[in-house]
């Protein structure tokens, strides 16, 4: 994951974009606000699923997505289609002689 761009609006609030596994097809765009003390107020991602994964469900409700690239996870009492990123398991960037390219 990479920073993109960082900005702050007029209250001090740091908005900060950051793109992940750019040389791929698949990859996603994710933007978190922090207050002026560093707390993160928000995120929101674009997450392209595009792949075929593998969901877990858990015993509280919630759900974990294995993919090829990455691994997400669905709270239970989440809305629909909130997926939160958890990992990255694949670098194009940094790891090009992985064989899974």
């Amino acid at each position: 994951m990479r920073p993109t761009g960082a900005n702050r609006d007029a209250a001090s609030n740091l908005y900060v974009a950051l793109r992940y596994d750019e040389l791929s097809p698949t990859g996603g765009f994710i933007l978190r606000s922090f207050n002026p003390v560093g707390k993160l107020r928000r995120e929101v991602a674009c997450h392209r699923f595009s792949e075929c994964m593998d969901v877990v469900p858990a015993a509280d409700g919630s759900l974990t997505a294995y993919g090829f690239r990455s691994i997400f996870t669905k709270a239970k009492d989440a809305r629909r289609g909130e997926w939160k990123l958890d990992a990255i398991t694949l670098d194009s960037r940094n790891q090009l002689a992985d064989l899974r390219y």
